[in-house]
């Protein structure tokens, strides 16, 4: 009977291994916000998709400043680097506060951002208030419409906001 008992636990672990694991990345997945379904689906797959940076240029047009552009789908993991094309000066700013640059970006600088959950990101300029823009962030695309994008290695350190000369704090969202 022992012995019985023995294969029958032995047989068993790689299950409980899985099931445990199953469970952990569920429970985590869903503190963050997301699913279990998508869990269970993102571990099926097993395929490990590179970020993508995509841009958003501040540009003047007619003596109006704008994002372009200004509406961007993205997916979870990919970066937003946006560069300002225009003499004056702005700031991306989170509408919740979610990311802001530290400061005001000047003429060719940029400020960059790591998305890392899905949701719609309203943001604008502290400077110009009827400069406006969303990035939707998605688990998973299709393609990726309206952006202006790159592939680029997967980072193998935890994502950041720079600016030029050191501005910015680390963190993703």
């Amino acid at each position: 009977m022992k012995t019985f008992v023995s294969q029958h636990s032995q047989r068993f672990k790689p299950l409980w291994a899985i099931l445990t694991v199953t469970v952990v990345m569920s429970l985590a997945l869903v503190a963050w916000g997301g699913s279990a379904t998508t869990a269970v689906a993102s571990t099926k797959s097993g395929l490990k998709r590179s970020p993508v940076v995509h841009t958003v240029r501040i540009i003047e047009v007619n003596g109006r400043f704008s994002f372009q552009p200004s509406k961007l789908m993205i997916q979870v993991g990919d970066i937003v680097v946006w560069k300002n094309v225009t003499t004056a000066p702005h700031t991306v700013t989170s509408n919740t506060g979610v990311f802001n640059t530290a400061g005001f970006l000047s003429m060719n600088q940029s400020f960059k951002f790591t998305f890392t959950r899905t949701g719609t990101f309203n943001y604008h300029c502290n400077i110009h208030p009827y400069m406006h823009a969303t990035i939707i962030v998605k688990s998973g695309l299709s393609s990726n419409q309206g952006s202006s994008s790159s592939p680029t290695p997967t980072p193998t350190t935890p994502p950041s906001m720079t600016q030029p000369g050191g501005g910015g704090y680390g963190g993703g969202y």
